[in-house]
């Protein structure tokens, strides 16, 4: 009897789960195409193919929603990085990767249609979970390289300074925001800036003389 109830339980909440889901889903295709302040809770119900009401039971707001969506954009990208600096490989290789996939991640964002005004709403509902992200990346930059010093892949690079050198030298490529004068940032340009760092950590360390 009690594993059944347990079982039915679970069941609900499965349930409950993809139903949340699907309102998210809907949700950010609606703020994707119109924004948020032109999306109604009537539409994303609309979309989602649920009443109005259902909504409110998961999302007492379009902000609840926008932090859901934030929240669950972090969580995956975050599971890329993490992918990527696990994977086997040298960390020359790793690093390229890497900033590849931070460079297509901004890119599919300041594509979308409606990003201005999500970026302002984020930055106004969770300002912090920009900078935890902008963190992040750092910190991952500087485990791949400690790795290339380790291995002797990057034998000259210094990771607590260089991973910061990096970092700022490729934020151009990383705007949320097209240069309306230069124009969309260049993948091929940003990677020849990174093939540079990595050709001068590859060249061998110099021994200080005693």
């Amino acid at each position: 009897m009690t594993r059944s109830i347990l079982e039915e339980v679970s069941r609900g909440e499965a349930k409950k789960d993809l139903k949340r889901q699907r309102i998210l889903d809907a949700a950010k295709r609606r703020f994707g195409r119109l924004g948020l302040r032109a999306t109604t809770m009537q539409d994303i119900a609309q979309e989602a193919g649920v009443a109005v009401g259902t909504i409110y039971q998961f999302f007492p707001d379009k902000d609840a929603l926008m932090l859901a969506w934030v929240d669950e954009h972090r969580q995956l990208i975050r599971a890329q990085w993490e992918d990527v600096v696990g994977r086997r490989g040298a960390a020359d290789e790793k690093l390229r990767e890497f900033i590849r996939l931070r460079f297509h991640t901004v890119r599919a964002v300041r594509e979308e249609p409606a990003i201005s005004e999500i970026t302002r709403v984020v930055l106004r509902l969770a300002p912090e979970s920009i900078a935890e992200m902008t963190k992040m990346a750092r910190g991952y930059i500087r485990t791949i390289l400690e790795e290339g010093r380790r291995t002797g892949c990057l034998p000259s690079v210094n990771p607590a300074k260089d991973s910061d050198i990096l970092f700022h030298a490729l934020s151009g490529f990383f705007s949320s925001v097209e240069d309306p004068v230069a124009g969309p940032p260049s993948e091929e340009t940003m990677l020849r800036v990174v093939d540079w760092f990595i050709s001068k950590w590859k060249s061998p360390r110099l021994k200080s003389r005693s």
